[in-house]
């Protein structure tokens, strides 16, 4: 058997716990005597018996062309170890996906992944997409996980600045998850991003495939942002893959008050860097500057009416409403709110309950 064959197997098939892909793979000319393996050979190697005994019936019906033509109906391509253009950051991780199902196209760039809660506060949804949408400048594609909160401001704030974004899943293409982050999804693989998994179309979106969907998060980029995050937070699982993998991460900072911020401040208080703006992440992680997306333009129109130093003219130390500014200026809400988000951000402002913002008085 030829090695995609045989990973595909693995992968798509068999469905081979990372344990066993890597008993496997170390067997020398694993993948062309696969075909013969016996339950005792598979046992040999360290795979259970009731899964050796599945292998060997698994092998007998194996029909590669039957999972291409699986692939083909999610309107997916299938990547394996074998294959030049899997992902080359990715493959050096301790145990890379042996398939990716890809719908969409996996954009040549230095990626950066954005993580943290689904419980997200106002601040730090704001900041995801701020953070994401001023990276357009630079060649970089942003991931994430799809998820409610943190990942979702991050894939909005993306493609907001024209940027691509690949959305890493916990569940098979058939079974996007959540449900109401299917217009989302569209939207990313429609404007040149990538939705991913390293699971079969069917496959649900189980608990224990968000921890294993973190390492491919992590592998897949050349530094983790940890947006916001309690203590137990699962992003903190991200970071931690990425520490082991030899990866850069960055925290935004929030407020000593906030338990969605304990996790970053203490990534912060153990050596993390402190992400302030789109230009801490280009310095932590060496990207290349580019050519401003088109994209991007909606972001750059009337920054003249909301540049920091106009908006904190009109906050003073009484709470103005958001919508107010937003009248007084002429400007998009899109380009105010990344405004407001930045001066949050550096601690000039707070934002208030009811779309509000008091600006902090100079000490």
């Amino acid at each position: 058997m030829d090695e995609r064959s045989a990973y595909l197997w693995l992968g798509a098939v068999i469905e081979a716990t990372p344990r066993e892909v890597r008993a496997l793979t170390q067997w020398p000319a694993w993948s062309e005597d696969l075909s013969s393996f016996s339950a005792q050979e598979f046992r040999a190697i360290g795979w259970a018996a009731p899964r050796a005994d599945e292998a060997v019936s698994s092998l007998l019906a194996y029909d590669p062309q039957e999972v291409l033509r699986q692939a083909e109906r999610q309107q997916a391509r299938l990547l394996t170890p074998a294959d030049d253009d899997y992902p080359t950051l990715l493959a050096h991780i301790y145990d890379p996906p042996p398939v990716l199902w890809i719908r969409g196209r996996w954009p040549n760039k230095d990626a950066v992944a954005f993580v943290g809660s689904r419980q997200a506060s106002s601040y730090g949804r704001n900041a995801a997409q701020h953070l994401a949408a001023t990276l357009a400048p630079y060649e970089v594609v942003v991931v994430s996980g799809l998820a409610r909160g943190i990942d979702s401001a991050a894939h909005r704030g993306a493609l907001q600045g024209g940027i691509p974004t690949v959305a890493v899943l916990g569940s098979g293409l058939a079974h996007l998850y959540p449900k109401e982050n299917m217009a989302l999804a569209e939207e990313i693989v429609t404007h040149n991003g990538a939705l991913l998994t390293e699971y079969p179309p069917a496959a649900p979106p189980l608990a224990y495939h968000f921890p294993r969907r973190n390492r491919i998060i992590a592998g897949l980029s050349k530094g983790v942002i940890v947006v916001e995050a309690g203590m137990k937070s699962g992003a903190l699982i991200t970071a931690d893959f990425a520490v082991s993998e030899g990866r850069e991460v960055g925290a935004v900072p929030g407020s000593i008050f906030s338990q969605q911020s304990q996790g970053t401040l203490a990534l912060v208080h153990q050596g993390a860097a402190l992400i302030r703006h789109a230009e801490d992440i280009a310095a932590l992680l060496g990207l290349q500057r580019c050519t401003l997306a088109t994209g991007a333009v909606e972001l750059a129109e009337g920054t003249s009416d909301t540049s920091e130093s106009v908006l904190l003219e009109q906050i003073g130390e009484e709470p103005v409403s958001i919508d107010g500014l937003v009248r007084r200026n002429g400007a998009s809400t899109a380009a105010l709110l990344a405004t407001l988000t930045q001066l949050e951000l550096e601690g000039r402002i707070e934002r208030l309950p009811g779309g509000r913002v008091v600006r902090h008085p100079i000490i």
